[in-house]
């Protein structure tokens, strides 16, 4: 799904400007006309947005995810048998995993950022890299 998209985990005050300033010319040029997903990680209880945008920083297109960040443990010692609300939360996440893959499926950023600024980030990335 993701194997020619750049992946970048950047700090919290980082800015669209910023990484594209940052870049060398030819990476700057590469990106011209291109997509860029930004992923802003919730906190615990409050959705995750996906905010994708142009190489001028303009919004095309956004999303939200409020179920990426559950986690339903499994005991392995029960047969992987788990309660109902437990099966209807991994649904949700099961669902908002599908509408992530539509999403970067639809539009094809070059360049997807996932904010760092907490552990539930550097969760979200690992999550979407499977």
């Amino acid at each position: 799904m993701m194997k020619n998209v750049s992946l970048v985990i950047h700090a919290q005050d980082w800015k669209y400007y910023g990484l594209c300033r940052n870049r060398h010319d030819g990476e700057r040029e590469r990106l011209r006309g291109k997509n860029i997903l930004s992923i802003i990680v919730g906190e615990e209880n409050s959705p995750s947005f996906l905010v994708l945008l142009n190489h001028f920083g303009d919004v095309i297109d956004e999303t939200m995810l409020h179920y990426m960040k559950t986690y339903i443990r499994l005991n392995p010692n029960s047969n992987n048998v788990i309660s109902t609300h437990d099966r209807l939360q991994l649904q949700k996440k099961n669902d908002d995993l599908k509408l992530f893959k539509d999403f970067v499926e639809q539009h094809k950023p070059e360049v997807i950022i996932i904010d760092a600024g907490d552990l539930l980030a550097r969760n979200f990335k690992v999550i979407i890299e499977k």
